[in-house]
């Protein structure tokens, strides 16, 4: 099914992509479809800490809104994917003074213990690994 604009009367409704989602209880192995506030409810959970600048976390916010609206626009979320490393790229460049810095070099400068990081590693590898995959 080719991505083309809603009509008007459909806009409120699922993508057909994300009708297929399923949502399991780890405990009773019951299933059942996702359902909107599921979604919402996963990509609200994804919180940026308070120390974070007000700039980046409103930057931050777009992805996320993003992602709640591929909700409506499966394709969104790879919109909502590339503004999130965006993001993050921004939020380097602000913690190194660097402007130009790109995101790979960014996070190798954070990994390598710059001193003008402090970071939290849970969770670097797999962006070191998927910023591999992004070519500006």
């Amino acid at each position: 099914m080719p991505d083309r604009m809603k009509p008007f009367e459909q806009i409120l409704e699922p993508d057909y992509f994300m009708t297929s989602f399923v949502v399991v209880n780890r405990e009773t192995g019951e299933r059942r479809k996702k359902t909107i506030f599921d979604h919402h409810s996963a990509i609200s959970a994804i919180q940026l800490l308070s120390r974070v600048p007000d700039s980046v976390q409103e930057h931050f916010d777009v992805a996320r809104n993003l992602f709640v609206f591929s909700w409506f626009v499966y394709h969104f979320m790879a919109v909502g994917e590339r503004h999130a490393f965006s993001s993050v790229e921004y939020a380097l460049r602000l913690k190194s003074g660097k402007p130009k810095l790109m995101l790979k070099e960014g996070i190798e400068l954070a990994i390598s213990g710059s001193a003008v990081f402090s970071i939290t590693l849970s969770g670097v590898k797999s962006l070191v690994k998927r910023s591999k995959r992004l070519k500006a």
